[in-house]
């Protein structure tokens, strides 16, 4: 049993290592500008800073835009309770590479159709050019045509339902009513395990992600962390309790 114990910490430990390796090699890939926005719009709720730079990608040179295919995720940093116009949006592509999205003078998607488009990894079609505002430079955009879906993606989303569905039935279907009997004769393993995944591991998480730095420089891993130490392994530990 030790040596089980020894061996799952080591995993945990070159797990989180990897993580800090990536995150600090991410920087090259936006991760400096996005705090930087992230701190302007949701912490200091800065609506001037995103129309200025809303008009400063506007004064670029789109003659000379250049155009691309990308396959990304479209995000949206807005201020809690903030309306359409206290929104900025961005792409990001699958290598890192992020885009602030330029409005158009007139039309162009609502907030709605933006909220649509974040939900999905999607391929863009993108006119782009580089600029400045306030003394820091941005690769700017503007959406060509309707975002494609990914097939793939959409064929993975259903197959992972249909997995789960089909061995939560298979398992249920073993169940007897002296299962239910055993759970509630041992009551202590119930609130242990409670305790343990929505206090100690929650905890756990907070304080690596201190150790590591993510609190202050990643938010990001810093809250993924705590969510998915405070998250159930549902089906999975389920089947091998099983087996």
């Amino acid at each position: 049993m030790s040596k089980r114990i020894v061996s799952s910490i080591s995993i945990i430990v070159i797990a989180l290592f990897a993580c800090a390796g990536i995150a600090r090699g991410a920087d090259s890939g936006g991760e400096d500008l996005y705090r930087f926005l992230s701190k302007k719009i949701m912490a200091d709720r800065d609506t001037a800073f995103i129309e200025n730079l809303a008009a400063a990608s506007r004064e670029c040179d789109w003659s000379s835009a250049k155009k691309i295919e990308l396959t990304g995720n479209l995000r949206i940093l807005a201020a809690e309770d903030a309306d359409e116009s206290g929104a900025l949006y961005f792409i990001r592509g699958s290598s890192g590479d992020m885009y602030v999205v330029s409005p158009p003078d007139e039309g162009g998607p609502t907030g709605d159709e933006y909220e649509s488009m974040s939900k999905n990894r999607m391929i863009f079609t993108l006119e782009t050019v580089h600029g400045e505002h306030e003394g820091r430079a941005y690769a700017f955009a503007r959406i060509l045509g309707e975002p494609k879906g990914i097939l793939l993606d959409r064929i993975f989303k259903v197959l992972i339902v249909l997995m789960l569905f089909f061995v939560m039935v298979g398992m249920g279907l073993t169940l007897k009513i002296s299962d239910f009997t055993l759970v509630f004769s041992r009551p202590l393993a119930i609130i242990l395990g409670i305790v343990l995944l929505y206090g100690l591991m929650p905890l756990a998480a907070l304080g690596l992600s201190h150790l590591f730095g993510y609190y202050q420089s990643y938010p990001y891993i810093y809250l993924g962390l705590i969510l998915a130490a405070a998250t159930p392994a549902a089906v999975t530990s389920n089947l091998l309790t099983h087996f």
